[in-house]
């Protein structure tokens, strides 16, 4: 990443602290990003999952359908456990807008099947990984990376990358 271009990614990172949202540095990868949102998901719904259950959840919210995750977003889900019993569950507090938690994280590789893979062209060859400069979390749940440039990159390269989050 150029200097330019990190310039840029530290300026939107401190506009969006002072709009209340927390850095998290220790997000990094899918694996963290995983374990944040399931921290997010149980502390939100008063639940502790199983893995198994937390794998089934994520396999049910994952979607690229647009208007079925709006519609999860916006509303109350239903879930079946493990031992039968059916939970209600939100992925952001729809009760409370003002009470939930809004975080940034910028860096992030996810190397997944699933992920889109707009790279850069300086990114290397061989590279698999789709790595967005900038994603933002609302409660437990992710929004589309923000990729940032300088003003050396191509008008026509993409400045915004939406990739599935599942893997």
């Amino acid at each position: 990443m150029t200097s330019a271009e990190s310039q840029i990614e530290e300026t939107l990172i401190e506009k969006l602290r002072g709009l209340k949202y927390d850095y998290r540095a220790d997000i990094h990868d899918n694996d963290t990003l995983k374990q944040n949102f399931r921290e997010k998901f149980e502390e939100l719904n008063h639940v502790h999952l199983t893995d198994g259950e937390f794998s089934r959840l994520l396999e049910e919210i994952v979607t690229p359908d647009v208007f079925a995750a709006a519609r999860a977003l916006r509303g109350r889900n239903d879930f079946t456990r493990d031992d039968g019993t059916p939970l209600n569950y939100m992925l952001v507090n729809i009760r409370d807008w003002c009470k939930n938690h809004f975080e940034v994280i910028n860096q992030l590789r996810i190397n997944t099947d699933n992920s889109h893979r707009h790279l850069p062209p300086d990114a290397g060859s061989g590279d698999p990984a789709y790595k967005p400069d900038h994603s933002r979390l609302v409660g437990p749940v992710p929004s589309p990376g923000v990729r940032t440039h300088s003003r050396e990159h191509a008008y026509g390269q993409p400045a915004r990358h939406f990739h599935s989050r599942k893997g």
